[in-house]
């Protein structure tokens, strides 16, 4: 634990791209076996949860930017910033979406501030606000596989937005990928195809009306 720490301490500016490190191995074959298990827990669940209400409320994966924020005191121009990924992390869109908003930070880390922001804007109902926010980030020169995901917010604030044919052609790009991102978007299309085209026209889930 004090190793782990402490390398999160020495990362520095967090870079979005955490799939190239590899965790290390664990040789206990009971620690394996109950990884194992655990595993198929989650996958269950998120089977279940994406059968109930689908995957409208799709929230970014934070756990390592949280963590490398939070391995010590934050610098004061970074404290709104921190706040707001912690409003985040708590599933309180209008709130992280207040504080990232306005939360000043170094060039560094406005990439990692965007993203997160157009996020909570489109969970909060916001459309037209998250697809600006995701314009200025310029999606397509993220690394994967935040690239991706931010392109799945894409895709879900034009859909709740009713920008259905921008939503569909996109869906559809999206679920030709090999990874989360693709899984989600076939399974997204699957549901769209048992409603009917009618559900491009908004979510149950959206707070404000299309715009």
């Amino acid at each position: 634990m004090v190793r782990e720490r402490e390398e999160l301490r020495s990362a520095g500016t967090p870079s979005l791209v955490d799939d190239t490190a590899r965790p290390p191995k664990i040789r206990r074959r009971g620690f394996v076996a109950a990884g194992v298990g655990a595993a198929a827990v989650l996958v269950l669940a998120f089977l279940l949860y994406g059968s109930l209400v689908g995957p409208e409320r799709y929230w970014l994966p934070l756990d390592r930017e949280f963590m490398l924020l939070r391995a010590g005191p934050l610098p004061a121009e970074l404290e709104r910033f921190g706040a707001g990924l912690t409003a985040y992390r708590e599933h309180d869109a209008v709130r992280a979406a207040e504080l990232l908003g306005s939360a000043e930070v170094p060039e560094s880390y406005t990439r990692l501030r965007d993203l997160f922001l157009a996020s909570a804007l489109a969970l909060e109902g916001r459309h037209a606000d998250a697809l600006d926010v995701l314009d200025r980030l310029r999606v397509e020169r993220l690394p994967m596989p935040w690239r991706a995901r931010a392109r799945w917010v894409s895709y879900t604030a034009l859909r709740d937005g009713g920008r259905v044919e921008e939503a569909a052609s996109l869906l559809d790009d999206l679920a030709t990928r090999d990874d989360e991102i693709g899984a989600l978007a076939r399974h997204e299309r699957q549901r769209l195809e048992k409603r009917g085209t009618a559900a491009y026209s908004g979510t149950p889930n959206s707070t404000k009306p299309a715009q």
